[in-house]
């Protein structure tokens, strides 16, 4: 910092010489000296020094300030010296560019920490600004985070990777905002974690994260500690996308067992059954009857599953039609009853002559399956669940109620994400892999409808979708 210009406004010119001869020369500023307010504004001007000890009555230190403020186009650091404290001007004085305020009689050991206090400062913001200059322009997603691991900046692209704007972001956990919620093993923790202590750059090449609609996220993390005297004051934490697609593949191998593994044990049931009882003709054929009516089920929901991933590269089709929504409800609630072997109540409560609506009957049997299915899910001792249809002004809207927990509010925001995973114990939430939350979103935005959930602690929970009229569709 030495070697800096220091413009000091004060109309006694032996303190100024003071200031000048017995602090600022001696550290190697240089001093410049202004007696009045017309004086210091055409010194400002024309020199431009880095820090201002302004010491004049206040409406003249005010008036300025204001007028350097508007003719510079922004404000000098500035030292106030004033007569007294002036705690009803302070949001004015900050916004003017007062960093520190010195109060009259003037102490010199207070002076020159001021001053390096507010030039520190000055780069401190100087250098926040050249930072963000160069991370708008970077592709990567680019946190500064602080020692406890906080953000204090973000670039563009990491706001529009991850889905947090600045507003949200900033003072967060870096934890926090990718839903890393075991901190002690997640790998980035350990990595940032590793980073401050060995004070030296760590590298991976596969961290798998979360957005803020909760999509997963595998990316390559280079974190490097910022230090300042052999202190860590800081991390700056780039993530790079890579191709996901064997997380995805992961993904779907998980959702396609857990989908499939109730229709294969029913059948499987039913086979060692016919093996090793002596059943009359009638139940044999009522038994087979059953394993057939699975093993179509089964075959029609395996294709829909190598669908979901065309469903991401925009290639599932729709096939849309006028469709009776009140008899399509009554098909998938009876599977669902015998699936789950009568341990609920349902109570299906349909508005009389609901207008046809513009839907694809098979993607809409797969929505009102998992919605039905997660509600069941979530009261596993048994419990209760209705559905509802009725209609608006240009839509039916089907309800699947349950008397299960309460969803809580953090976890409501997210749970349509894709791949949503769900951190449950108790395995009240609706499940993760029964076709996915996100899955059952886009089948039903495709069909031009809407989804959305409510919960309230006494009432359930309650996932509502919509499928607009066949005649206005037509």
């Amino acid at each position: 910092m030495a070697g800096q210009s220091i413009l000091v406004i004060e109309p006694d010119l032996t303190l100024s010489k003071t200031i000048s001869e017995q602090i600022l020369l001696p550290h190697g500023f240089k001093p410049l000296l202004a007696q009045n307010q017309a004086e210091g504004l055409r010194i400002a001007l024309t020199e431009a020094p880095r820090l201002l000890l302004l010491h004049l009555p206040v409406t003249a230190s005010i008036n300025l300030l204001r007028d350097l403020a508007l003719v510079a186009n922004h404000p000098f650091p500035v030292i106030l010296i004033t007569d007294q404290a002036l705690p009803q001007l302070a949001v004015e004085l900050l916004r003017l560019g007062v960093r520190d305020c010195l109060t009259c009689p003037l102490a010199a050991e207070e002076v020159l920490p001021a001053i390096h206090r507010a030039l520190g400062q000055e780069q401190a913001e100087t250098d926040r600004e050249r930072f963000s200059l160069l991370m708008s322009v970077v592709d990567e997603a680019v946190w500064m985070l602080d020692p406890n691991l906080k953000v204090i900046a973000q670039n563009k692209a990491a706001g529009e990777i991850f889905g947090w704007p600045p507003a949200e972001a900033i003072g967060k956990s870096i934890c926090e905002l990718l839903f890393l919620h075991n901190h002690t093993t997640h790998k980035l923790c350990q990595l940032l974690n590793q980073a401050i202590e060995k004070q030296q750059p760590l590298f991976d090449p596969k961290v798998l994260l979360k957005t803020k609609e909760n999509r997963s996220i595998l990316v390559r993390s280079a974190v490097t500690p910022l230090l300042q005297n052999s202190r860590v004051i800081g991390i700056l934490c780039v993530l790079q996308r890579t191709p996901n697609d064997q997380y995805v593949r992961l993904e779907f191998a998980n959702m396609a067992a857990h989908l499939l593994r109730n229709p294969l044990s029913f059948i499987q049931t039913c086979i060692d059954l016919l093996m090793s009882s002596d059943l009359d003709p009638q139940k044999q054929q009522t038994t087979l009857k059953s394993m057939w009516e699975r093993s179509q089920w089964l075959t029609k929901f395996t294709d829909e599953l190598l669908n979901m991933l065309r469903l991401e590269a925009g290639e599932v089709r729709i096939y849309v039609e006028s469709v009776a929504i009140t008899p399509l409800i009554e098909q998938i609630l009876l599977l669902v009853q015998d699936e789950e072997n009568l341990r609920h109540q349902f109570n299906l409560v349909a508005a009389d002559n609901l207008p046809l609506v513009a839907a694809d009957p098979t993607k809409t049997e797969l929505i009102l399956f998992n919605l039905l299915t997660n509600a069941v899910n979530r009261c596993p001792a048994g419990g209760q669940v209705a559905i509802e249809a009725e209609a608006n002004q240009s839509e039916v809207i089907i309800s699947i109620i349950d008397n299960g927990e309460p969803i809580p509010p953090k976890l409501l925001d997210r749970i349509f994400g894709q791949f949503y995973p769900v951190d449950d114990e108790n395995g009240k939430m609706p499940s993760t892999y029964e076709l996915g939350l996100y899955t059952t979103k886009r089948l039903v935005e495709l069909q031009n409808g809407r989804i959305w959930a409510t919960s309230q602690p006494g009432q359930g929970s309650r996932f509502c979708f919509s499928l607009p009229f066949w005649e206005q569709a037509s």
